[in-house]
């Protein structure tokens, strides 16, 4: 039997994270996901077309975004979540609505 498929995601060029390694939060949640009977991979994901590649090629059961935001062709930002719900992937966390919500919250009141 087939194990279910978690992919992790995080952005490219987070300080103090070097591409083509793994950082060691995503290790120690990769190990948990095994742990679960799953299997968990990260990627870093920096365009809204790596992204759409990036899930065709793996097709996970589940996303789990630690980034928020990836970049369209326009170099505009796009919410992951909302890129997932019309790709048709489920995911861990709040829609693109809420999150657009708390967003906007979070600057008006900063």
């Amino acid at each position: 039997m087939e194990r279910k498929k978690v992919l992790i995601l995080s952005n490219p060029g987070t300080a103090g994270f070097e591409i083509g390694r793994t950082p060691t939060k995503f290790m120690m949640m990769i190990e948990a996901i095994k742990q679960g009977g799953l299997e968990g991979t990260h990627y870093y994901v920096g365009t809204a077309g790596e992204l759409k590649a990036l899930l065709k090629k793996e097709h996970p059961d589940i996303v789990f975004s630690a980034a928020y935001y990836t970049l369209d062709k326009a170099g505009d930002r796009r919410n992951i979540h909302g890129l997932l719900e019309v790709e048709g992937f489920p995911y861990i966390g709040s829609d693109e609505t809420a999150f657009g919500a708390c967003a906007f919250q979070s600057s008006a009141e900063g």
